[in-house]
């Protein structure tokens, strides 16, 4: 007695999901390449954006240095007359 399974129409359906699955996937990472993209570019904006506070307080702290510098001299020259 000789038992035969006839599986190809079962293998070309799975054949067929493989294939939209696989699409999917390639779907899902077109999709999510733009978003990975901004995420680096926000990171490379926020980066930026701390470099420049950074600077900012830094001028701001030069300014105010030198005018208490520049007040010392009035307040000098006025006593000096």
């Amino acid at each position: 007695m000789e038992l035969a399974f006839d599986l190809t129409a079962k293998e070309e359906n799975a054949n067929k999901q493989l294939e939209k699955a696989t699409e999917l996937l390639h779907n899902i990472s077109s999709f999510k390449l733009p978003g990975d993209n901004l995420k680096d570019r926000s990171a490379t904006v926020q980066e930026s954006l701390k470099n420049f506070t950074k600077k900012l307080d830094d001028l701001y702290n030069n300014t105010q240095y030198s005018l208490n510098k520049a007040n010392e001299a009035e307040q000098l020259l006025k006593k000096t007359g």
